[in-house]
C-alpha cells in the first residue's frame, strides 16, 4: 500500500472538511471546536514553541545556566587571582639609596616589598622585572631631620594590575611616614595634632543594607531584564511565523476553522507568553546567583542584600506591558520573512536599537523623571532601578505604564 506524508493527509482531510461545509463553513465548523478558536492556537503554538531546542535554549535554558556559569566563574577567577596578587611581593627599585629613611617604607617583610637597586630601572619597569621606583630628593633623611620639607617621586605602570597596586601599597607606607614625622614636630614643639587638624569630617550612609544593594543591582538588572525580555520575544516571533514556513505548517493552520485574526491573536499570545517567561526566569536565575555570589564573598555576612519582594512584583508588572510592545513588533517583522535566518536578520536591528535605552540606568545622574517617563524602554530601565533602590515613584510608574501600554495597543492594532 501506498505511504503518503503525513503533512499532505492532514491538509487534505482538512480540504475535505472544509468542502463538506462550504454552505456555512464558520458556523459549521466552531461547533465542532471545543474550546475558544484563540485559545487552541495559543496552546498550540506554546507547545510546538518548546518543542523547538533553538527557542527552549535561548528562553529556558540560557537564563538557567548563563548567569551561574558566568557571573561566578568570573567571581572564582577574581577571587583566586587577587589572593594570588594580595600575596605577591612588589619589586622596588630606589634610585638614591643613600637618602632612604629608614623607617619610610617600614617592615619590607610585612608590606611585600623587595627593594632593589635602580640599574636600568626604565626599561626593568617596562619589561615587567621591577613593579615600581622610587625617587628621593638629595638629602631627603636631612632635609625632613630638619624640619624642611622634601619630595618621593613614585614611577609604576597603571596599565599593569600588579604595579597599580604597588603603588598603592607604596602610598599606604608613605601615608604612615608623614603622619610619624607630624606627631615628631608637633611633639617637639609642645603641640597637639588637633593644632592642625581643627575638625574633624565624618560620612554617615543613611540607606540601608537593601537600598543599597538594591540600588547596585538595579543599575544593570533593568539592561538584562529588558534585553532578554525581548529576546524571548524575538525568538518566538521568528520560530512562530518564518519558522512555520520554512517548516511547511503555516498551510495547516489556514485552513484550520479558526480566523486569520484569532491565528494572530493566538500566536501573538504565545510570543508574550514566551518574552515573559524569560525575563521571569532571568530574574530568578540572576537573583539566586546574586545570592550565592555575595555567600562566596562574604562569609563573615555583613554585607547584606535584602531585596524587597513587593518592588520585584512592580518591576514584573512593569514588564507586561513592554512584553506585549515587544511580542507585537517582533510578530509585525518576522512575518514578512521567509525562512528562519532571514528572520534574525530582520529582527537584529530591533535588538541594537533597544540596547542604548536599556543601557541608560547605568548612566550617573540620571533620575527617573516625568518626562523620562514617557520615553520607551528607558522608563522601565530607569524604574527598575528606582524600585530596587527601595523607591516607589508612583506618578512615574502610572506614566511608564500608561505610555508602555499606549505604545503597545497601538503597535498590536496597527
Amino acid at each position: 500500500m501506498r505511504q503518503y506524508p503525513k503533512r499532505a493527509v492532514e491538509l487534505t482531510v482538512r480540504f475535505v472538511y472544509i468542502l463538506e461545509y462550504q454552505d456555512h463553513p464558520g458556523p459549521n465548523l466552531r461547533k465542532h471546536m471545543p474550546t475558544s478558536p484563540v485559545r487552541t492556537v495559543f496552546i498550540k503554538e506554546l507547545r510546538d514553541l518548546y518543542r523547538d531546542r533553538r527557542t527552549l535554549m535561548v528562553t529556558v535554558v540560557l537564563p538557567l545556566l548563563m548567569y551561574p556559569l558566568i557571573f561566578i566563574g568570573i567571581l572564582q577567577l577574581t577571587l583566586l587571582q587577587a589572593g594570588k596578587l594580595k600575596q605577591k611581593t612588589g619589586v622596588v627599585a630606589v634610585l638614591s639609596p643613600a637618602d632612604l629613611p629608614a623607617n619610610l617604607i617600614g617592615d619590607d617583610s610585612t608590606m611585600l616589598i623587595d627593594l632593589v637597586d635602580s640599574t636600568a630601572w626604565r626599561e626593568k619597569l617596562r619589561a615587567g622585572e621591577l613593579d615600581a621606583a622610587i625617587a628621593l630628593t638629595p638629602g631627603f633623611s636631612d632635609s625632613v631631620a630638619s624640619g624642611g620639607a622634601a619630595e618621593i617621586k613614585l614611577h609604576y605602570l597603571s596599565s599593569r594590575d600588579f604595579s597599580d597596586q604597588v603603588r598603592r601599597r607604596l602610598l599606604s607606607a608613605f601615608d604612615s611616614y608623614q603622619s610619624a614625622v607630624v606627631d615628631l614636630r608637633m611633639a617637639s614643639l609642645g603641640l597637639d595634632t588637633s593644632y592642625i587638624h581643627p575638625v574633624a569630617f565624618e560620612s554617615v550612609d543613611e540607606a540601608t543594607e537593601a537600598e543599597q544593594a538594591g540600588s547596585n543591582m538595579g543599575r544593570f538588572l533593568g539592561y538584562f531584564l529588558i534585553i532578554m525580555t525581548l529576546t524571548g520575544a524575538f525568538y518566538a516571533a521568528i520560530d512562530l511565523t518564518a519558522g512555520e514556513k520554512e517548516r511547511g505548517t503555516l498551510e495547516t493552520l489556514l485552513v484550520s476553522p479558526a480566523s486569520r485574526r484569532e491565528l494572530v491573536y493566538g500566536k501573538f499570545l504565545a510570543t508574550v507568553v514566551a518574552a515573559l517567561l524569560t525575563a521571569i526566569l532571568n530574574l530568578v536565575s540572576m537573583g539566586l546567583t546574586a545570592l550565592y555570589a555575595v555567600g562566596m564573598v562574604d562569609t563573615a555576612g555583613s554585607v547584606g542584600i535584602a531585596i524587597s519582594w513587593p518592588s520585584l512584583l512592580l518591576v514584573l508588572v512593569v514588564l507586561i506591558p513592554l512584553a506585549v510592545l515587544f511580542a507585537g513588533v517582533s510578530l509585525a517583522v518576522a512575518v514578512t520573512a521567509r525562512s528562519y535566518k532571514e528572520g534574525q536578520g530582520l529582527l537584529t536591528p530591533l535588538i541594537m536599537v533597544s540596547v542604548l535605552p536599556a543601557m541608560v540606568s547605568m548612566v550617573p545622574g540620571i533620575e527617573l523623571s516625568p518626562l523620562l517617563a514617557v520615553v520607551p524602554i528607558a522608563n522601565v530601565s530607569l524604574l527598575t532601578r528606582a524600585l530596587m533602590a527601595g523607591q516607589t515613584p508612583w506618578p512615574e510608574l502610572f506614566i511608564t505604564l500608561i505610555s508602555t501600554a499606549g505604545l503597545a495597543a497601538s503597535r498590536c492594532s496597527g
